[in-house]
């Protein structure tokens, strides 16, 4: 079996090629399924077209790979579901993007950070109500304009079901986000009422999504699909 290049996962150093590290600790958290990389200060310390960024919020420096958001290609970031093409601010990295805790043996996910910790995350469930970040296991989503946000996650699109029985990944961090890109855990429903956030709508989905027939979204979103007022009927659809 070949030894792994940079971005793939490893237990030890002897599964990366010669000249990388297995980075598997990054002080006091971890890499879900470690990565194969290098540690560096500048993008000068790392070859080709790596860039130097940071794991979470971390202080520690390494060299990542470059990805592209949107649809379309395959494997992208190795194709892995504890890593995601994170687009905050371009150009756009591959990073490590824990999602559940079974993807940290002995710890927990850091729903925040995307790194595995020793600290169970607490707070209020997906969907809840939120005014702030420490309110939620994960974070609190926030749309510009409305003082109450929502209990949400990081998540991968297309990957690993991170966002539990009555989530999923739906949010997406670019327009045009596909397979592999970073993505936000919204709550699915059936109507209205259904919503942990009191005054949010239950929008109809285009595709219902684990036998729910829509999901959770702020009442004042302007192009939003119809909602689904319980024991009652909505119009044509039109959500994720």
């Amino acid at each position: 079996m070949g030894r792994t290049e940079l971005g793939g996962s490893c237990t030890g150093a002897l599964d990366c090629v010669d000249g990388l590290e297995c980075v598997t600790d990054v002080e006091g958290q971890s890499v879900a399924g470690g990565v194969c990389t290098v540690q560096c200060a500048a993008i000068r310390d790392c070859p080709g077209d790596l860039l130097c960024a940071t794991f979470g919020s971390r202080a520690s420096s390494y060299c990542v790979e470059r990805c592209s958001p949107g649809v379309g290609g395959t494997g992208k970031c190795h194709g892995r579901d504890d890593f995601a093409c994170v687009s905050q601010e371009p150009p756009h990295t591959c990073r490590p993007s824990c999602s559940v805790h079974e993807q940290c043996p002995g710890g927990f996910c850091d729903l925040i950070t995307g790194l595995c910790t020793s600290t169970e995350p607490t707070g209020a469930p997906l969907g809840a109500a939120c005014t702030r970040r420490e309110d939620c296991t994960g974070y609190c989503l926030n749309r510009s304009g409305d003082r109450m946000g929502f209990c949400s996650q990081s998540c991968v699109l297309d990957g690993i079901d991170a966002c539990g029985p009555d989530g999923d990944c739906i949010w997406k961090s670019t327009e045009n986000g596909g397979a592999g890109d970073l993505g936000a855990c919204g709550q699915l429903c059936n109507c209205n009422d259904d919503c942990r956030r009191a005054g949010s709508v239950c929008r109809v989905a285009n595709n219902p999504m684990k036998g729910f027939a829509g999901y959770c979204d702020w009442a004042t979103r302007p192009g939003g699909a119809p909602p689904l007022p319980c024991g009652g009927s909505a119009g044509a659809d039109g959500g994720p």
